[in-house]
């Protein structure tokens, strides 16, 4: 695959920090074997807008400079017309970078990072012009994927910006002392840090507007060389009032170190409250101060934290997983391209042309997505979609790592339910959405539910349910088997590894039929909830695969007024939702 990257910032040289962490993720897609060719103010004349304080900030300081943008775009439209040629794909970093990748001609991905945001709610008619043209849209955060949701984004993927993991860390100074790293200025709260901190042993790397205020500051740091400040420091704070990503926060917390930050932004993403460090409001110099010394006067604690910290980045914030994911959202912008004829991926495609023309139909299924996240354990730990096929639940759980059975546009990685790639009590939550029915051996899935989740972690399950109506509708009419009289929880031979096959009936079998089994040989894992549900507006919907059988309006009124008729789920159901909770100690 060969990919244009096109960015208003990038490093001109070893030493320089602008766009270091695009930098950063073009040597790592590189090393992963895409071809990449990167177009920047380096390589074109850029009228003095994007040095300095990047395009944003210099035109705010230098308004003037306004009357050189569209100079600044046609030689950056060159550029990058000439880059292109026989590329397969444009990748923008911030939106602006959309106008040129639109000028290629080419299919184009556009990744957002914050301050472009912000421009673009001044424009949002331009800003959704862009983003609808866009193939997919990446943003670090997900209060970021949710502005880009609102300027009009169709397919937007939250892939945080990697970090790296040093292998070993040692140990804090002694006495105890707090530390931030950042721009000293106003929206990354550093008056609120002085205020917070007053007294309290610190030490503040970074430069910026109001360096006359904080006279002690070390100045600024390079990248490479802030690893001794986050190993000596006992506890990092990260109290901006606004933040796009919150790189320092997942640095620190690659270090080991607990932070205390303000619940905003891309901080919400990085940080678990009392799990990687502690949350607070932005803007009160009160709770920030409370929150620091309560960690500092707790050294077990902060260990605790710390090395909770160093696991939730490397399982989910390492260049690994970035990388991955990208070239993952690289092959959906190319789906139409690029399936081959492969069974799963052309299934799939057609899943997603259904979705996006039957608005009954998400709205179904999201209400079904709220209810599984409203059941997903708040246990320390990732949670893991098996077979997340057109990858939608991560709409309302951004934070989901999304799988499936082989690689696909819309999966972060490939996991098999019954050979699962993580280790003895990795996972909080186990998630399947339409796939328990495609399961050959749902007795491996089980063993290795039990050996991969935490205690108190849950699988949550969505399947077809087969009740007397339902069960004879299914075999009547849907292209999908359905055989009541399986063994429940014996290998199903007919399903095999054909990653298309099911038995759609197998839900019922082991939940409903087979549930003194289930108990008896799963002990560790406890029925919390067996419920049936879609009783009428679901079957008249058509599903992914039938014609619609009453208009929309129709259809959300049916929806709406089903709860009142939860009586008669066992024989009208035709889906059940299942959750179940780890209660033991891990088997040994």
């Amino acid at each position: 695959m060969r990919v244009v990257v096109l960015t208003t910032s990038y490093p001109r040289g070893p030493d320089d920090v602008a766009g270091v962490f695009v930098r950063n993720a073009v040597e790592h897609l590189r090393d992963a074997g895409i071809d990449v060719e990167v177009v920047s103010p380096a390589s074109f004349r850029d009228f003095g807008l994007a040095y300095g304080h990047g395009l944003v900030g210099n035109l705010r300081r230098r308004p003037w400079l306004a009357l050189a943008l569209p100079l600044f775009l046609l030689s950056f439209a060159r550029a990058a017309r000439r880059a292109a040629r026989g590329a397969d794909l444009i990748h923008a970093h911030w939106l602006p970078s959309a106008l040129p990748a639109l000028a290629t001609g080419k299919p184009f991905v556009v990744q957002l990072w914050g301050t472009d945001v912000e421009l673009a709610r001044r424009t949002p008619r331009v800003a959704r012009l862009l983003l609808r043209r866009a193939r997919v849209v990446l943003c670090p955060s997900s209060a970021l994927a949710e502005a880009g949701r609102e300027l009009g984004a169709r397919d937007v993927r939250v892939i945080p910006s990697g970090v790296e993991l040093p292998g070993d860390v040692g140990a804090p100074d002694e006495p105890p002392h707090v530390l931030f790293v950042g721009r000293l200025s106003d929206e990354k709260g550093i008056l609120e840090l002085l205020e917070a901190t007053e007294g309290i042993p610190r030490v503040i790397v970074g430069d910026g507007p109001l360096r006359d205020r904080v006279p002690s500051a070390v100045g600024f740091v390079g990248p490479s060389m802030l690893g001794p400040y986050y190993e000596r420091a006992s506890v990092v704070a990260c109290p901006s009032r606004r933040e796009g990503y919150g790189v320092v926060a997942r640095e620190a917390m690659a270090h080991g170190r607990p932070v205390v930050a303000t619940a905003v932004g891309g901080l919400l993403d990085a940080v678990e409250d009392g799990v990687t460090g502690l949350l607070v409001p932005p803007g009160d110099p009160a709770a920030l101060r409370e929150a620091i010394q309560f960690l500092l006067g707790d050294p077990e604690l902060r260990r605790r934290l710390g090395e909770a910290g160093r696991w939730r980045v490397r399982e989910l914030f390492s260049w690994d997983t970035a990388t991955d994911a990208t070239i993952m959202a690289y092959r959906a912008a190319l789906a139409e391209r690029q399936s081959d004829g492969a069974p799963l991926i052309d299934a799939l495609a057609e899943q997603e042309r259904a979705w996006e023309e039957r608005p009954l139909l998400q709205s179904l299924y999201r209400s079904w997505f709220e209810a599984i996240a409203d059941r997903m354990s708040d246990v320390p730990g990732f949670s893991v979609e098996l077979g997340s096929g057109i990858g939608r639940f991560r709409d309302v759980c951004p934070s989901i790592v999304t799988t499936d059975v082989e690689p696909t546009p819309w999966a972060a990685r490939v996991a098999d339910a019954e050979n699962l790639p993580f280790g003895e009590g990795e996972v909080a939550n186990l998630i399947l959405i339409d796939v328990f029915h495609h399961l050959a051996r749902p007795a491996r899935f089980l063993d290795e539910a039990v050996r991969v989740l935490r205690p108190g972690g849950r699988v949550v399950i969505l399947d077809p349910y087969c009740s007397p109506v339902s069960g004879a509708l299914y075999r009547r009419f849907h292209h999908e088997r359905t055989d009541l009289d399986a063994d429940p929880l014996g290998e199903d031979p007919v399903v095999g590894h054909d990653a298309l096959a099911s038995n759609q009936a197998r839900a019922t079998l082991v939940f409903f039929r087979a549930s003194d089994e289930l108990e008896a040989r799963w002990p560790e894992l406890r029925t919390l909830e067996r419920r049936r549900l879609a009783l009428l507006a679901y079957p008249l919907s058509g599903g992914f695969t039938r014609t619609p059988l009453v208009p929309q309006r129709v259809g959300r009124a049916l929806q709406r007024i089903e709860p009142a008729f939860s009586w008669a789920a066992p024989a009208l159901a035709f889906r059940c939702l299942v959750v179940l909770e780890r209660v033991s100690a891990l088997r040994p």
